[in-house]
């Protein structure tokens, strides 16, 4: 079954996407399998070695008790220059601190914005299938 998919959708999916060629042609197509290439790059998961090790040491320091020394803070925002509210939260000791180094260490396409594109497929294609008297 082809979908209707709206230019919006497609656009958002191909910014988001930009190297995933294929998936453009299916996009483009109105090909259901554009669901499976969402769901799929959604779980993918991908940390970036330098930001994940920074944040196995922020771990090791609150897990043994330790103030966050000042050579890692410095490490930290070459890696993090424009994340202030990070190096404020690591200078006053804040546990959040530690929250916002786990979500930072992935790499940058969004996870999170892919779920969201797949969520958003999975409800289109449900109403396909209503509007066709192929689900209750």
């Amino acid at each position: 079954m082809k979908m209707n998919y709206s230019k919006d959708f497609v656009e958002r999916v191909k910014k988001a996407l930009p190297q995933e060629t294929d998936l453009h042609k299916h996009l483009d197509q109105g090909d259901e399998i554009v669901g499976r290439y969402l769901d799929d790059m959604s779980s993918r998961i991908t940390v970036n070695k330098a930001k994940d090790e920074l944040y196995g040491e922020w771990l090791e320091f609150r897990r043994a008790g330790k103030p966050i020394p000042q050579d890692f803070i410095e490490r930290v925002k070459k890696i993090y220059p424009k994340a202030k509210s990070l190096h404020e939260s690591l200078v006053q000791g804040k546990d959040i601190a530690g929250r916002m180094l786990d979500d930072m260490r992935y790499e940058e396409h969004n996870d999170r914005k892919l779920t969201a594109l797949y969520i958003e497929w999975q409800t289109m294609y449900r109403e396909m299938l209503q509007q066709k008297g192929l689900l209750r």
